[in-house]
């Protein structure tokens, strides 16, 4: 029994770390938080569950261990882990796209997830105490059940709950609705659309589904019996919208506004609430917490690692650099970072100390039309021991300590100097919405090869557009190889 009290216990603390996660939502829309959730598929999934347990007991041939409280306890706790995890990963939402290979994912995932807490559990209090061949055969049918259960309530929900689908009316342009209704048909919504309501009162249409026009609203609730109406939000320009959702709900009748999408090439967008006011967010950078802290970690780890790798590289080449030329050891400048924020960026000095001012006599040969960067051929002012050290990309290695500050990171896109962003049109100031980076796509791509400013931005937009962390450790290890080949095209 004490076993079973450990179990308990564990089990009680993972369901309150879960609940806890949640307190945001504590005292906000509390009435509304399941309003998007698929209490059938729930449902379904616990039957399924304990329909797994009953045949895995009788596979087992011991028909005994059906009321043990250890066996008993093993198949409540795991079926709700699992259904955490399902609701995490969006399956108990009605509201969730409904395509097989993705739905499949998702309850491979969850029940994945749940097997790991679950077992991990059972390894704390003691596995011996639940039969090993039992737990197996449990774990195969129940994945079969649940997995049956998730697909029979899709067909059930589109085919034989119309009779309670909310009758809906659309309130808008007719045009609109097209990819909405296609949406809803992905889904797992039990909508009945009756009709729709043109939103200009002056306009008649003749087709089939069309009721009426937006003066005679309540009129058309009230014949056809609507349970709820969803409105355009652009019907709002020309009519105030408020007023027509006041009007539903004082006799009673759900209103919902449907957000205008706003799409460009390579934006996401998700919604959120603060308070009781909706928010719609538009990015086309990586906002994952998670992702975005792995990132950071991978740099700060990074960064420790190659200092301490090249303490004693950069003392030579300080020590070469100080014997062939007069001037400081490392060379300082200000470059833009994440959405403009300047910062001090170190190399090891490869030029003679006057380079600066020697900088606009050259800008003639500069090879990137535009002047958006400076690069020349076998540039006067680099020193001998800067020759070898560009060449090698040892200049770069007092970069870490930037990446290790926050300033940059391991691999992102290429510092500008305030200079070239005082030149930047609109768009080419995308490529500085992430940290600034050592190596990136674009410097593995052939840099010493690419003139055209317009190139350099597409590369550095398409690493920003896919980033994930495999990139960024390709990205590194292509950079390695091509300072190890001495290649050109390395940093």
């Amino acid at each position: 029994m004490y076993h079973v009290f450990i179990f308990i216990r564990l089990t009680c603390d993972f369901f309150l770390i879960e609940y806890a996660t949640r307190g945001g939502e504590k005292d906000m829309g509390k009435y509304n938080r399941n309003a998007t959730t698929n209490l059938q598929h729930m449902i379904l999934d616990f039957i399924s569950s304990f329909i797994a347990y009953v045949i895995s007991i009788f596979a087992y041939g011991d028909i005994s261990i059906m009321f043990e409280p250890r066996y008993v306890m093993l198949w409540l706790v795991f079926i709700g882990v699992y259904m955490i995890m399902a609701s995490n990963n969006s399956l108990y939402r009605v509201t969730t796209f409904f395509y097989t290979d993705r739905t499949i994912k998702f309850v491979l995932k969850s029940f994945f997830l749940s097997i790991a807490i679950i077992s991990a559990i059972l390894f704390i209090v003691g596995e011996s105490r639940i039969n090993i061949d039992f737990y197996l055969l449990y774990l195969g049918f129940s994945f079969f059940f649940i997995l049956c259960s998730t697909f029979a309530n899709r067909i059930f929900r589109k085919k034989y709950s119309s009779k309670d689908a909310a009758r809906t009316l659309l309130v808008g342009n007719p045009n609109d609705f097209g990819r909405f209704r296609h949406y809803i048909d992905r889904s797992n919504m039990n909508i009945n659309i009756i009709g729709y309501i043109n939103d200009k009162p002056q306009l008649r249409d003749n087709r089939g589904e069309y009721l009426g026009n937006l003066d005679e609203l309540e009129k058309l609730i009230h014949d056809n019996a609507i349970d709820q109406v969803f409105f355009q939000s652009s019907i709002g320009e020309d009519e105030d919208i408020s007023s027509y959702i006041s009007r539903c709900l004082m006799i009673g009748v759900t209103a919902k506004v449907i957000l205008a999408p706003y799409h460009v090439g390579g934006m996401q967008s998700y919604i959120y609430s603060v308070g009781t006011y909706p928010v719609v967010t538009y990015h086309n950078v990586n906002l994952n917490k998670y992702s975005c802290a792995v990132k950071r970690g991978i740099d700060i780890l990074g960064s420790i690692i190659g200092i301490i790798i090249s303490i004693i590289p950069m003392i030579i080449c300080a020590i070469a650099i100080k014997i062939d030329s007069k001037g400081p050891v490392i060379f300082s400048q200000t470059r833009v970072g994440k959405n403009g924020r300047q910062f001090k960026m170190y190399k090891l000095r490869s030029m003679c100390t006057d380079a600066e001012n020697k900088k606009e006599s050259l800008m003639k040969q500069n090879k990137v039309e535009g002047g958006l960067m400076f690069k020349v051929e076998n540039d006067p002012r680099v020193t001998r021991v800067g020759k070898f050290i560009r060449k090698t990309s040892m200049d770069e290695l007092p970069q870490f300590f930037n990446v290790l500050r926050g300033d940059m990171s391991l691999v992102g896109t290429r510092p500008p100097t305030l200079d070239e962003v005082s030149k930047y049109q609109t768009d080419q100031w995308r490529r500085l919405s992430i940290r600034p980076g050592i190596t990136g796509l674009w410097q593995i791509s052939g840099r010493s090869m690419i003139t055209d400013f317009d190139e350099v931005v597409r590369l550095d937009t398409e690493y920003i557009d896919s980033w994930n962390i495999f990139l960024d450790f390709k990205i590194m290890l292509v950079t390695v190889m091509q300072v190890f080949k001495r290649n050109k095209g390395a940093m």
